[in-house]
């Protein structure tokens, strides 16, 4: 004669178990933007720093070129350190996307 020493599990309990594991292992969403247009003033503002920053550098190259007479030197080469000051921008803004400004 069988003996069972454990009962047989409900299925809809399992059914529910696993739809909660489920819903833990989500990742959550990335939070809101609270005020409407905000994502479209954050984009503006990083296109505009990324520009500016590349504009800086290459204003600042072609003077000292026209200064030095060694163009296009300090032209390439500002244009690059802008276009890094630029990107470095691009990365600080992005990381307070979500955090209320101090």
């Amino acid at each position: 004669m069988l003996t069972r020493s454990r009962p047989i599990p409900d299925p809809q309990d399992e059914l529910n178990a696993l739809e909660a594991r489920i819903q833990a292992a989500k990742p959550k969403p990335p939070p809101e933007l609270s005020i409407p247009g905000e994502s479209m003033g954050m984009g503006l503002r990083m296109g505009i720093e990324l520009l500016a920053g590349i504009a800086t550098g290459t204003g600042l190259g072609w003077a000292i070129d026209w200064a030095a007479g060694t163009a296009p030197w300090f032209l390439i080469i500002g244009l690059l350190l802008g276009a890094a000051a630029g990107f470095l921008n691009l990365v600080r803004a992005a990381a307070n996307i979500g955090n209320p400004p101090r």
